[in-house]
């Protein structure tokens, strides 16, 4: 397929957005990069969502509204790539905004040689409050260095936002957002994008990209509701299935494991706090939490409580939750 050469396909996933998506739209609409096209692929909202999309395009042509049935993020922003005519690509998030110059900055990244940008973000409350801001880098490099600040919990995070992608490199390489995996499936992505990748070339200090935190998001609701979903486990299982994505690259191997053994015992801290029983779960993540154990206590992934809370889980959970409880 032949692609316009520095067209930009911002590729926007929406679904029950109404309340945000104007001024989403408002901050694509006025980038100062302008040779963009705008595709919006409405996940079959069951709100305004298709209606503000219809009058945006009905007043600007570089904006493309499609519509599918309710299947998910992975298979809404797959579409949208597939529709896409420019040479690289670009995601946003319909209830999140950028600056005016987020593509911009993006494109200016992807010099000879570079095939994947990173920009920054901050993350906001839905009061726009700061609520945290992506680690301050700037530095062009290969593949193991981006694969490790990717799956780190301190670095730029393996969001498909804030990033800018070359299309023909993942056509030709087959790479989508996995539909059957409903937690980390981005992280997933660009990991595996990377691997394809000759140079990165990261700039943080262009913190371009707002992060819309709500309490209603499945991390949200992860840390703090009250009933145990099993949904949530798909998270370690998306580590685990990380492991072959970043192959022998040591440094990201070593903070994935301990990101299984850190997030298998906060797991199993959940299942108490929801009092939700099972017994053959709770094995196998304390079967996780021991073999991946060593380069958790190792690793700057978690502070030492969290560090702490692991190894007592790998010894007894339960032991561990009493522990915990009366601290």
């Amino acid at each position: 397929m032949d692609y316009q050469k520095g067209l930009v396909s911002i590729v926007i996933p929406v679904y029950n957005g109404e309340k945000y998506l104007s001024r989403c739209l408002d901050s694509v609409i006025a980038q100062t990069y302008s040779h963009i096209e705008i595709i919006l692929v409405d996940d079959g909202s069951k709100d305004g969502s298709l209606n503000v999309c219809m009058n945006y395009a009905s007043k600007d042509n570089r904006i493309y509204v499609e519509t599918k049935e309710n299947t998910g993020v992975s298979d809404t922003r797959n579409l949208g790539m597939s529709k896409a005519m420019g040479e690289f690509i670009v995601f946003i998030d319909c209830d999140d905004y950028v600056v005016s110059g987020y593509v911009e900055h993006l494109v200016t990244l992807m010099k000879e040689g570079i095939d994947l940008g990173i920009c920054g973000w901050v993350k906001e409350s839905e009061k726009g409050e700061t609520k945290g801001r992506c680690v301050d880098m700037e530095e062009t490099c290969g593949v193991d260095r981006c694969l490790e600040v990717l799956v780190s919990l301190g670095g730029v995070q393996g969001y498909p936002i804030s990033k800018i992608f070359r299309t023909s490199l993942l056509r030709e390489n087959g790479i989508v957002f996995d539909k059957d995996i409903a937690i980390f499936e981005d992280l997933l992505f660009c990991c595996e994008y990377t691997k394809k990748c000759r140079k990165i070339s990261i700039n943080t200090k262009y913190a371009d990209y707002h992060y819309i935190l709500h309490p209603t998001g499945s991390r949200y609701a992860s840390v703090h509701a009250k009933e145990f979903n099993r949904i949530w486990i798909t998270e370690v299982y998306s580590l685990e299935k990380l492991l072959s994505v970043v192959g022998d690259s040591k440094d990201a191997r070593k903070r994935v494991r301990a990101r299984i053994a850190l997030s298998s015992s906060f797991y199993i801290n959940r299942m108490f706090e929801c009092n939700y029983e099972d017994k053959q779960l709770q094995k196998d993540l304390v079967s996780k939490i021991r073999k991946n154990l060593g380069p958790a206590m190792f690793s700057s992934e978690g502070d030492v409580k969290w560090t702490m809370q692991a190894f007592l889980c790998s010894i007894s959970p339960g032991l561990e939750y009493k522990v915990k409880s009366k601290l």
